[in-house]
């Protein structure tokens, strides 16, 4: 049986790039990304039929934040922050190319309700085709996390004002699990942040294999006291989306695994080898 989480309107859920990682930054894909990109797909070690492509977080307004990352042995160090160009200046960039794609989430984050109007107003109007938006509430490169009442309140809000379907991306600061208990009826899946920490590089996120221990722990606890899907996050290696398909994961996440580390091969190369090994049965 092959696992997926199915979505209100109809669309699936299998294997997804994690936000940001195609480079869909709000300044729309680099010359080099087009490039590197469409060489690996004439190549056939890149297929983006086989992905859900998340965006990097947009918000209301511009946001100027750090951008320093890192790579570990097992994954990544990062203090990227929420730094974006604001809703407006990614649709205007960005959006002929979603608009030609049938697997595209908008990672959006707001601080209030209002907030959260002002993105919907825009996307209810300009790509009505898109598979879902998820809704940031735990950037680790934040220095306050919204209240949980107000991320419960967002949710609700979110049902009245869009038709989109609302993913929930938590982490391990948040009170996740209330969260997920009073928006069980609401939200349609539920992503998974990297890990704050704080070492030898700084302040900042650990992904990863690194985040294994904590991540999959919030996804068991998770799946243990609600029905929404939840969706596997800090896969490393191929028998890890084998693992977290059986713990109960509705769908995987390719995040750092995705990037370009100086041990493994770069970009999709990995995701598309191992999302078609997994649909041949292993």
């Amino acid at each position: 049986m092959i696992e997926m989480i199915k979505l209100s309107n109809g669309k699936k859920l299998m294997f997804l790039m994690a936000s940001g990682m195609m480079g869909f930054d709000g300044r729309g894909p680099t010359r080099a990304h087009r490039i590197m990109y469409d060489l690996l797909k004439i190549a056939g070690l890149y297929d983006p039929a086989l992905f859900t492509i998340i965006t990097k977080t947009i918000s209301p307004q511009p946001i100027k934040g750090p951008k320093k990352i890192k790579p570990l042995k097992n994954g990544w160090w990062n203090n990227y922050g929420l730094d974006n160009p604001g809703i407006s200046a990614f649709l205007l960039r960005s959006v002929q190319e979603i608009r030609g794609s049938e697997n595209i989430i908008i990672s959006i984050t707001a601080q209030n309700l209002a907030e959260l109007q002002i993105i919907a107003d825009k996307l209810n109007i300009v790509t009505p085709n898109l598979t879902a938006v998820e809704l940031n509430v735990s950037c680790p490169n934040i220095k306050k996390y919204l209240d949980t009442n107000l991320i419960i309140d967002m949710c609700y809000y979110w049902k009245k004002i869009s038709r989109l379907p609302l993913i929930l991306k938590i982490g391990q600061k948040n009170n996740y699990i209330k969260i997920a208990i009073k928006t069980e009826k609401i939200i349609q899946a539920i992503d998974i942040n990297s890990i704050p920490t704080v070492d030898q590089h700084g302040a900042g996120a650990i992904s990863g294999e690194r985040a294994q221990f904590i991540n999959w722990r919030i996804l068991r606890r998770l799946i243990d006291c609600v029905s929404i899907p939840v969706i596997g996050p800090s896969v490393w290696h191929y028998e890890d989306i084998e693992y977290l398909f059986k713990m109960g994961a509705g769908a995987i996440s390719f995040g750092s695994v995705s990037m370009v580390h100086p041990k493994r091969l770069w970009g999709p190369i990995l995701p598309t080898k191992w999302a078609k090994r997994y649909l041949r049965g292993g």
